[in-house]
């Protein structure tokens, strides 16, 4: 079984990037699915102010054509100024449970060499 990742680019894969938790979990019995507006704006300047200091990328990880896990990656521009030191952060990783599929998602992101956009 074949990995990938992707940069999210265009709203139909940010659409599978808000979904994809929903039809993760749907049949675990102790998740409970916060509110899809709230999620929605988790990923919007006018909804998280702390994106107005970050740069971020979000990803999807597919298996064979499907979306098989996602993650944002953050650089803090505020935590560089501060700090003076480059702050990379990770956030919003869910993954089926397939121990290769994190190994995949981890190495491409090392891999990457551009700067995350915003």
């Amino acid at each position: 079984m074949s990995f990938s990742v992707i940069p999210v680019t265009d709203k139909k894969q940010m659409k599978e990037f808000i979904r994809f938790p929903y039809k993760l979990y749907k049949d675990d019995s102790i998740w409970i699915p916060p509110l899809r507006i709230d999620e929605k704006k988790k990923f919007t300047l006018k909804g998280n102010p702390m994106l107005s200091h970050c740069e971020c990328q979000h990803f999807l990880l597919m298996q064979n054509g499907k979306v098989a896990g996602r993650i944002s990656a953050f650089i803090d521009r505020l935590a560089l100024e501060h700090w003076k030191q480059p702050v990379g952060l990770f956030g919003s990783f869910e993954c089926i449970d397939d121990e290769m599929g994190p190994r995949a998602t981890k190495v491409s992101l090392l891999n990457k060499k551009q700067t995350p956009a915003k």
